[in-house]
């Protein structure tokens, strides 16, 4: 009698734990993973006549960066990424139709819901300068 009172009560311990991973797993399931973004970027290039359109984007991101945010030249590769207090800054080498080197930076306002900063690269001779500015727009999933 004692061992089938031991199956009884290791059966309904099983089933007891059973409801309460089922009662916990919708809440992390919807629970948000990243930071949704809306980031801004404006190119600028000596010598042009005209300024190409700003392109804003809604990115997701992880809480902590540990890379610059997400977009443009698929070929960029970045490195040296760092933060100090509230300036980030990177390096990067691209590959693509305009292979080029550069260095970007980033500073947060003082709460990190926005930043402004600049990306700055040379190709062939020419200098760009790629102006950006983000703010959080509040959670999302599958941040990048």
């Amino acid at each position: 009698m004692g061992e089938r009172m031991n199956m009884s009560l290791t059966g309904c311990l099983a089933a007891a734990a059973s409801l309460v991973l089922l009662a916990l797993a919708p809440a992390r399931a919807d629970a948000p993973t990243g930071v949704q973004w809306e980031t801004t970027s404006q190119m600028v290039m000596t010598g042009l006549p005209f300024s190409p359109p700003k392109q804003t984007l809604k990115i997701c991101t992880r809480p902590t960066w540990s890379e610059p945010p997400p977009g443009g030249d698929a070929s960029c590769v970045t490195s040296n990424y760092q933060r100090v207090g509230r300036k980030v800054t990177w390096t990067m080498q691209c590959s693509g139709q305009m292979p080029r080197t550069g260095t970007g930076e980033i500073n947060f306002n003082d709460d990190d819901s926005a930043y402004t900063g600049e990306i700055t690269a040379s190709a062939d001779g020419m200098n760009l300068t790629i102006q950006l500015t983000g703010r959080k727009l509040g959670t999302c999933d599958n941040p990048r």
